[in-house]
């Protein structure tokens, strides 16, 4: 009754208990991000099924899990390439994550294709799919292959391959 009697007189208390609370709590959290970031740093940094854009050497690393569909995704390309361009020592490391429909997972399809056959044209064909205005799917990403003169059925082949599939479920086991 002394500690509730005080409370009550003082109520100003609970919001600095809270406060405090709350500062522990995202503590404990951003430490809990840094061990699992410790934890997967190599698959996220070095995978080999994941395409690199800048310096492949360099001494920063981005990582962008992205679907070609999601707007955010789609603005952070400008800054991306203005990031690679300004310092040489950064690397973007590109982890295909579609996660909003169908037609997100038929442009990944594509997209990783591209990067098993033709991977010099991986970053030409990554940035033109994020920039256009029309929702990416097989069909818009398969028309810039050919717009772009990439080996086609080499490409729609390689859709299919096992490689597709355990780059996609790698980012979504990352992402977890």
């Amino acid at each position: 009754s002394i500690v509730r009697d005080y409370l009550l007189a003082n109520p100003e208390l609970l919001e600095e208990v809270f406060t405090e609370l709350q500062r522990k709590r995202e503590a404990e959290a951003s430490a809990a991000r840094i061990e699992q970031l410790a934890v997967y740093r190599e698959e996220l940094e070095n995978s080999p099924l994941d395409p690199v854009l800048g310096n492949p050497e360099g001494d920063v690393t981005l990582v962008e899990f992205f679907d070609y569909n999601c707007g955010y995704c789609r603005r952070a390309m400008e800054d991306i390439l203005r990031l690679v361009e300004a310092d040489d020592d950064v690397r973007v490391v590109f982890k295909e994550f579609p996660v909003l429909g169908e037609s997100s997972i038929e442009a990944a399809q594509v997209s990783i294709a591209v990067n098993e056959v033709a991977p010099e044209a991986y970053e030409e064909f990554h940035v033109r799919l994020m920039e256009t205005d029309e929702p990416a799917n097989a069909r818009l990403a398969l028309a810039l292959v050919d717009e772009m003169g990439l080996p086609r059925a080499e490409i729609e082949a390689a859709m299919t391959a096992p490689v597709v599939q355990k780059t996609v479920e790698e980012t979504y086991q990352l992402a977890n």
